[in-house]
């Protein structure tokens, strides 16, 4: 099931949907995708949702939250898009945005690729792994990516996403995701490489941000 688009603030008549970076014109950022990249063997993408856009007046404070979704701008092909070895993680985070400087990301492999050593963090959960199933048109939501593990928000703090493509193939027939331009501070961060393991990566900081749907 697709969902329809909100106005930025205000949620389903269910209150079962929150978008703290909404849907908003027409931009992508191609085939070196924001937040993972598909066309690469392997990527990596996190980004920082600030508390003032998670809570918002309308999702409150405490919440569980079930899922997530990123808005579908464009795509290359057509047909099914598979993404195999995926993990997804949250956590609560006092930062606002990515330090300066050159920013690697620690972990011995894919999985345990983790911000630990970036950002001040708290409650890191792996919220999903395996693999993921891309469907339907551009110009919407993706279906709901039903976590894992949920993730106890905790009502206070910022929140980072770290989206971990270790599939090692590239996608031709790949989606484009939806973005946000010239967003305030470095709050994204990324890489993606054909020949780079995506636990050995050097990120690049970016002021573009997905557009992200949660469900609570």
């Amino acid at each position: 099931m697709q969902f329809q688009q909100q106005m930025m603030g205000i949620p389903s008549a269910r209150g079962k949907e929150y978008e703290p970076i909404p849907h908003s014109g027409s931009s992508d950022s191609g085939f070196d995708a924001i937040p993972v990249a598909q066309f690469y063997d392997q990527s990596f993408g996190a980004w920082i949702m600030l508390r003032d856009g998670i809570t918002g007046g309308t999702m409150g404070n405490r919440k569980t939250i079930t899922g997530l979704s990123l808005y579908k701008q464009d795509r290359a092909g057509s047909g099914s898009v598979v993404m195999n070895n995926q993990y997804i993680k949250m956590a609560h985070c006092t930062n606002t945005a990515f330090p300066s400087g050159s920013l690697d990301p620690t972990g011995a492999t894919a999985s345990a690729v983790s911000l630990s050593n970036i950002l001040t963090l708290t409650d890191e959960t792996t919220v999903y792994s395996g693999s993921l199933t891309f469907t339907g048109n551009t110009g919407e939501w993706t279906d709901k990516i039903t976590f894992n593990t949920p993730f106890e928000y905790n009502g206070r703090d910022s929140v980072v996403v770290l989206w971990i493509n270790a599939d090692n193939s590239l996608v031709y027939n790949r989606y484009e995701w939806g973005v946000v331009n010239g967003a305030t501070g470095s709050r994204m961060l990324h890489q993606e490489s054909d020949s780079t393991a995506v636990e050995n990566m050097t990120a690049f900081r970016s002021s573009i941000l997905p557009q992200t749907k949660l469900y609570y």
